[in-house]
This record gives structure tokens, sequence and C-alpha cells, in this order.
């Protein structure tokens, strides 16, 4: 969270025992992992797991004297000693205004670092229980934004008009939601309305009145020929429409978004490029993880070894998985 580092970074107090020289390095979890494994011969806990649900015991306390040790922070760690910090401080900085996107993908840690801030200051937060993507991956839940709906002392504003979609997919989406409510499922769901907007969508609604489902033979990734994902999204870019390409050329945005597996997309970007389309690199899920680790080995190279890049270096994994 960006806002703990800037805690960090200009308030000594919450650096606690840290120096204002401090290493801030995402993946330092795996060193302290390996601390615990080597001090305790046993397998490492869940830290993070334990940060973010405030559940706060020998692994934690752990978690914070290794991270003093080596002068350096992680992601959810920082998160969790400024909330420490501000917990026990009343006179802690207040600010104009606060602003918070994407509130139905926070976890209990950082919902209570954000109770605290608004002690102080007023918040506007924004989100949307219906996609809440990290119930699994980061102990979120969209339980927290529901809370906030229902909670007399939050003036509630709504945003009922997707300006991205077409009024077919937007009433797909409906129906979906509807059919689950039939079901006696989504109980706990914020009920909202969603509409097309006609000013900004309505060409494009009537364009494109429906969704296809295509349906496709095995793929064999050996044979262009037998490329039938690729053979149909190609087919399909070439019926765009000249004025269309244009448009989202001068105002910046992509021309086509396929999203799927990877092993799919290798081959259809492989038939893409075969056909001349002018096609981005693949994206997926880890490249940023690789970029941000690549760089951090180069920063190992030109810098003096302090104790966390010794720690790293005889960690190597942690730099490269």
């Amino acid at each position: 969270m960006v806002i703990a580092i800037m805690f960090y970074t200009v308030n000594a107090n919450y650096r606690i025992s840290l120096s204002g020289d401090f290493i801030y390095f995402p993946k330092f979890i795996e060193v302290i992992k390996s601390d615990w494994e080597i001090f305790n011969e046993t397998e490492s806990p869940q830290f993070t797991k334990s940060m973010r649900s405030l559940n706060i015991g020998e692994d934690v306390q752990f978690f914070i004297e290794r991270a003093n040790y080596y002068d350096a922070v992680g992601y959810d760690d920082s998160v969790f000693s400024v909330y420490q910090c501000l917990l026990q401080d009343n006179n802690h900085k207040s600010y104009k205004l606060v602003i918070v996107d994407e509130y139905q993908d926070f976890n209990l840690l950082e919902v209570s670092l954000l109770k605290l801030i608004s002690q102080k200051s007023p918040i506007l937060i924004t989100g949307d229980d219906d996609q809440a993507l990290y119930l699994y991956l980061r102990n979120s839940d969209p339980k927290h934004i529901r809370d906030l709906f229902y909670d007399e002392d939050y003036e509630k504003f709504e945003l009922p008009y997707c300006t991205r979609c077409t009024e077919v997919i937007v009433n797909a989406f409906n129906d979906v939601v509807e059919t689950a409510k039939s079901c006696s499922k989504l109980s706990e769901r914020i009920d909202k309305p969603f509409n097309y907007l006609p000013p900004l969508k309505k060409s494009d609604s009537e364009k494109y009145p429906k969704i296809k489902l295509i349906r496709t033979t095995i793929q064999n990734k050996k044979s262009k020929s037998s490329n039938y994902f690729g053979r149909y999204i190609s087919n399909e870019i070439c019926k765009i429409e000249k004025e269309e390409i244009k448009e989202s050329k001068e105002k910046g945005f992509t021309t086509v978004l396929i999203i799927g597996s990877i092993q799919y997309l290798r081959q259809v970007h492989e038939y893409l490029t075969f056909q001349n389309h002018d096609c981005n690199d693949i994206k997926k899920d880890t490249d940023n993880l690789k970029q941000e680790n690549g760089v951090r080995s180069q920063h190992l190279t030109e810098a003096n070894f302090m104790r966390i890049e010794w720690s790293l270096v005889l960690n190597c994994e942690c730099l490269f998985h």
C-alpha cells in the first residue's frame, strides 16, 4: 500500500527501529520464511495471512524483529507496522481528503488502517462488491464494503451506469444476477442498478447486438491450419471497421483484447503474428514480477552488500522465482 510507505518516508516515528535508508522489497517475505525455517527447524507459518487478519502472535513478532534486523520491509508488514503506530498515536496527521479505490479488495488489516485514518480525515471510498477478485489471494472480503454500505455514518452515492460495455453485455450480467437470486444465491450482495449508457454506447449496442458463443474442434498447436482459435479471432479482427481501428489508435485504447489461458494465448499470438496482425506481447500475471526481480538483481550487483543483500543472494530463488 502506497500510503504505508509514505508514512514511513515522511515520519521517522512510524519507522520505529528502521533507518531512514530502509529498503522496500516486495518479496521480502521469502527471506523471513527462510529465516524461520533455519531458526525453528519447522515449516514457516503464514505470516501475511496473520498480519492481514490481525492475528498477532509469535510469528508476526518474529517477522517484525527480522525486518528491523535487515532494515527492510515488504508489502503487508509495512501496512501492519503503520497500523500499529497509528493505533497508539491519537495525534497523527490529518488530510483534507483521503480517496480510496477498489475497497472491495481490501483485507481486515487495510480496512482497519483506513478506519484509523478516517478518524482524523474525511474519506471517500469507492468499490463494488460484484468486483471482489481477491477473496482467496489477498484474504480480502467484500463484507467490508457491504458493512460500509449499511453504516448510517456514511453517505452513499450510486454510479448506476456502465461506460465500458454495450447493452447486450450489461443485460447478460443482469440476467445472471437475477437467475442467481432466484436460486437463493447472492443473499449478501448489495442490490444495485447496473445500466448501460445510451449516449456513449448506443451505436456500438446497435452494431453489436449479440454475444457470440463459438465452439471449435480440438486445438492443435503443431499445425497452423488446425489453430482454430487463432483462425477465428483473425477472421473477426479483419471484420473490424477501419473507423473503429482509427478511433482506438487516436484515443489510445486497445482495439482488441484477447483473454484466456496462457497455453492458448501463445498459440493465438503465434497465428496472429503469422497473419501480420499488429500484436502486442502476451502479458501474464508473472510478467511484472519477473521484471521487478530483474531490476532488483541488477541493483544487487551494483550496491554494497548489506544484510538484506547477503540474505537475498543466499536465497536466490526468491529473486528469480
